[in-house]
Formats: structure tokens, sequence, C-alpha cells
């Protein structure tokens, strides 16, 4: 039976460093604070600094304007066409450019994180790919030391008497050789079987995975997860299978039922709201003409109806009434 292996909840190590600050010497010091006494020397004469002249044009003439972190919602909301309007050809063609060009520079910051996302995706396929080709590698192997030849072949050798050899028989030490590399490859062999059963099973799980989309929901693998162990604690091992049709299975009965269950519940309070706007006692409104039991009601097919029957008609043509009147008699507003 195969276990399920949560292989969603992967974690990741990053190695990080940590850098040392270094004690700065008087002299640098020094030689720091003279910068910047001719930086306020260069100020108060008048002189552009450099990020002045290093900006581009457009952020040179955002600086001009007082812009808010945030923008002002109510301010927002009352604006109109006039507003616009109001900016002349010189503001509105000044207001339209720095648009474009913000909208620009959007695009191109989302054409840049789509382009990171999109590199780091193909990593992640291209790591999962190595992955699956290590697992095929392992399983590949098992299936070689898991040979029908192989084992005949050891077992021989194993079944070999070392006492009843003559070791000065060029057979004789043949065979205890044999004997001695088949006592050797079963402890080394038995770790990497172990392991390539291990990596075949993944493989399985993925490819189950893969072609079960509802795998791939954390909650209906944790139930498919505690079903298995509950039936291996049972003695009653299943296969992934079998626990996935089994819970798939009860999920589609339960929605069923729910269904089934409301379908019920509106039906239960459609009628409880006939029984009430038709009940003889029931307290007329403005939602119903007075006297329609008695008068009747010709319906739109041209039949005329006295009696329960034309109140009925009358709601059933004017649900607009019969939801004042079912509000009205259930003090509701």
């Amino acid at each position: 039976m195969l276990d399920i292996m949560d292989l969603d909840n992967e974690t990741s190590a990053e190695d990080t460093t940590e850098s040392e600050i270094l004690d700065t010497t008087d002299d640098t010091t020094d030689a720091s604070q003279d910068a910047a006494g001719d930086d306020d020397v260069a100020d108060d004469t008048g002189e552009a600094s450099a990020d002045d002249t290093a900006a581009d044009p457009y952020t040179r003439l955002i600086r001009q304007l007082d812009v808010p972190e945030k923008a002002n919602a109510k301010l927002l909301e009352s604006l109109t066409e006039e507003h616009i309007n109001s900016l002349g050809d010189t503001g509105r063609t000044l207001l339209a450019q720095l648009i474009a060009h913000q909208n620009a520079l959007t695009a191109a910051e989302k054409a840049r994180a789509n382009s990171r996302y999109n590199e780091a995706d193909q990593r992640i396929k291209a790591a999962q790919e190595a992955e699956r080709r290590a697992l095929q590698e392992k399983a590949k192997l098992g299936q070689i030391l898991n040979s029908q030849a192989l084992k005949d072949q050891l077992e021989r050798a194993a079944k070999i008497d070392p006492s009843k050899l003559d070791l000065f028989t060029p057979e004789g030490q043949r065979a205890y050789l044999d004997k001695q590399a088949a006592d050797h490859a079963k402890s080394f062999f038995a770790p990497v079987t172990d392991a390539a059963r291990q990596a075949e099973a993944e493989l399985n799980y993925r490819d189950f995975c893969e072609q079960n989309p509802r795998m791939k929901d954390p909650a209906f693998k944790r139930e498919v997860a505690s079903y298995l162990k509950s039936a291996a604690e049972r003695k009653e091992p299943v296969s992934l299978a079998t626990a996935y049709q089994i819970l798939a299975d009860r999920e589609v009965a339960e929605k069923a039922r729910q269904q089934s269950e409301a379908r019920r519940r509106a039906r239960a309070t459609a009628a409880q709201h006939t029984a009430k706007t038709t009940s003889p006692g029931r307290k007329p409104t403005a939602g119903i003409p007075e006297n329609i039991e008695k008068d009747g009601y010709r319906t739109k097919d041209g039949v005329v109806l006295k009696g329960i029957k034309a109140t009925i008609a009358y709601y059933r043509e004017h649900p607009e009434a019969n939801a004042r009147d079912y509000r009205a008699n259930t003090g509701q507003h």
C-alpha cells in the first residue's frame, strides 16, 4: 500500500550571511564632515545638486508639484469634466503627457515583474523536472537490482557452504569469492532498493495528483491521508486510488444531500408563506383588492376565479403584492 505523502508542504532554506560594521577612523569622519561642509557651500551659492542634474525631465517636473502620498477620495469624487476643461489647452496637454508617461512607467514595471515571474516559474519547473528525472533514475536502478536474473544469481551464491569448499582448487576459490560477493551485495543493495521503492512510490503519487485535480486541494488531501492512516490502523489497508474514490463519492453525496435539504426548506417556506397569505383570517392589506374572494378575479387568460383560487391567482400574477402581504403578515419590514 502506498502511504500518502504531503508533497505540498515543501520547505526551503536560504543561506544568510551577516556583514560586520567596521568602525571608521577619525580621519575618515573628518573627511566626510569636510565634504558635507563643501556641499552646504555649494547649496548656498545656488548651484544645482547632483540629484537634480541627474534626474530625468519627468522627475524634475513632478518635483514642482506638491504631490501627496495619498489621494483625497472626496476630492476625486467631486471632480467633473468642467474642472479638466478649466485647465486650458496648456494645462490639459501637460496633464495628458504626465499621465501618458506614468502609464508607460507602470507598463514597463509590470513587464519587468512578469518577466521575473516567468523566469522564476521556469526555474521552478526546471527544478521539478530535474527532481523527477532523479526519482526516475532511482526507480530504474531498483528495477535493475530487482531483476530476476540477479536475484537467482545471488540466491545461488548465498546457498554456498564455505566449509565444504576446497579452497586449493580454482572452482572452490571462485565459489568462495561468489559467496563473499553475494553477502556484501545484499548489505549494499538493501538501502538502494529501499530508496528505489520510495522513489517509485513518490512518482506514482505525483502522477496520481496530476491526473486528479482534487488532490491539489490541501483540505481534501488531508482527508485522503487521514483515511489511509485510519484504514492502516484498522489493518484494512486500501490503495490511494480507492481512498480517493471513496472520499470523492462521499463529497458528491453530501453536496446532493445539502441541495436536497435546501430545496426542501424552500418548499416548506413557500408553503408556509402561502398558508399565511391565503388563510381566511388574514388581515387584508393594500397588496390585494378587498373582497377579491367574493367578487372574483379575472386572470390574464380571461378566466374568472372566486374564493381562495382568486387570491392564489392574484398573488401568482402580482408577485410584488405577494411580497408586501407576506412582510405585513409576518411583521417584517
